[in-house]
């Protein structure tokens, strides 16, 4: 066995190996809490019903065809609205959007009209909301739904891209945001 497959074999000292049946889901919630990641406020609209949720998880899949994937809570407005074909936007938010981020997880509870009063918002008949000063949007086609714990996995595939203007992003780690200069390798 090489040295490589060995230590890949064994936990190393410093990891903790807690398995699944017995993880304690405050410590499982303090370690994600320490994973960073871009701030989006992902939004969609059925009829005349729009609704938006602020989420950090969000990625890249395949750039052939070009896809993200989403984790939503299944209990939530936004998820709800939710079927195979369904717009969706994913709107990436720039430094200084931390009050918008706020109201779209929940703070202040205002009814979901009222959240799109806040931010300059677009949307195209059949699409769903854009942040027109994001950093970037990518307006997407639901492909699928995957039921996941608490969440599902929403592939989306990519119709559409806007890129910003912002060359400075916000992102949230260890229960707070922070700005990342896109412009160049710094960061605050």
């Amino acid at each position: 066995m090489t040295a490589l497959a060995a230590s890949m074999a064994a936990p190393s000292a410093r990891s903790v190996n807690m398995s699944l049946t017995n993880m304690d889901a405050k410590a499982f919630r303090e370690g994600m809490a320490r994973v960073t990641g871009a701030v989006h406020v992902v939004t969609t609209a059925a009829g005349e019903a729009l609704a938006g949720v602020t989420a950090t998880a969000v990625c890249s899949v395949s750039d052939s065809p070009p896809m993200v994937l989403v984790c939503l809570h299944r209990q939530g407005r936004l998820h709800k609205l939710l079927r195979q074909g369904s717009v969706i936007a994913v709107n990436t938010l720039t430094a200084g959007h931390e009050e918008l981020a706020a109201v779209f997880a929940g703070a202040g509870d205002l009814p979901m009209h009222d959240r799109f009063l806040r931010g300059n918002w677009k949307t195209e008949p059949d699409g769903a909301p854009i942040l027109l000063d994001s950093v970037v949007s990518f307006e997407c086609r639901v492909r699928s739904l995957i039921e996941a714990g608490s969440h599902s996995i929403v592939a989306c595939e990519v119709n559409e891209v806007h890129i910003g203007n912002s060359t400075e992003a916000l992102v949230y780690g260890a229960r707070r945001y922070a700005h990342v200069d896109l412009s160049s390798n710094k960061s605050s």
